[in-house]
């Protein structure tokens, strides 16, 4: 009896929280779904960057699929590898790439935009995942990022 005459007291609480919760969800899922992914497996036999067994940043205790994650992710981590990156997209006519500004930019927004992760089901497989708002961008983000990645593993052996 407490409980229903402290309900229908304060009434208006209840009617709030059935009002405010359907809408913060509906909100929430609408921003969820305007959000595009690209993706791309490789599958990885030997990792590509080895010159010979005696390559530095080599890991044999680890999978060819995770040897290579941790080198895309390292070529990541530098902002001339990701600027090239930005470079085969449409990020370089949104972005101002001779500027420190509209470089930085570019590179934080490829960086949060990229999940690559070595498949936990086999030892070989790469998984590249690309999200943005913009679907044309995601694809042009994963498909540059493979092709500056083939195109450095093809370039002569360099002091990493």
């Amino acid at each position: 009896m407490k409980f229903l005459r402290i309900l229908l007291q304060r009434w208006y609480l209840y009617l709030l929280l059935a009002l405010v919760l359907p809408a913060a969800s509906t909100y929430f899922g609408r921003q969820r779904l305007q959000t595009y992914q690209s993706s791309a497996y490789i599958l990885v036999y030997r990792a590509a960057f080895l010159g010979g067994l005696d390559s530095q940043g080599y890991n044999q205790y680890i999978s060819p699929a995770a040897n290579e994650q941790n080198f895309i992710l390292e070529l990541l981590d530098s902002q001339t590898f990701t600027r090239k990156v930005a470079n085969g997209t449409n990020l370089a006519h949104i972005y101002d790439l001779n500027s420190d500004a509209g470089t930085g930019a570019a590179v934080t927004r490829v960086r949060q935009d990229i999940a690559i992760s070595a498949s936990p089901i086999g030892p070989n497989g790469l998984s590249i995942v690309v999200q943005d708002k913009d679907p044309s961008l995601t694809q042009q983000v994963a498909s540059s990022l493979i092709t500056q990645f083939g195109l450095r593993c093809r370039a002569p052996a360099q002091v990493r």
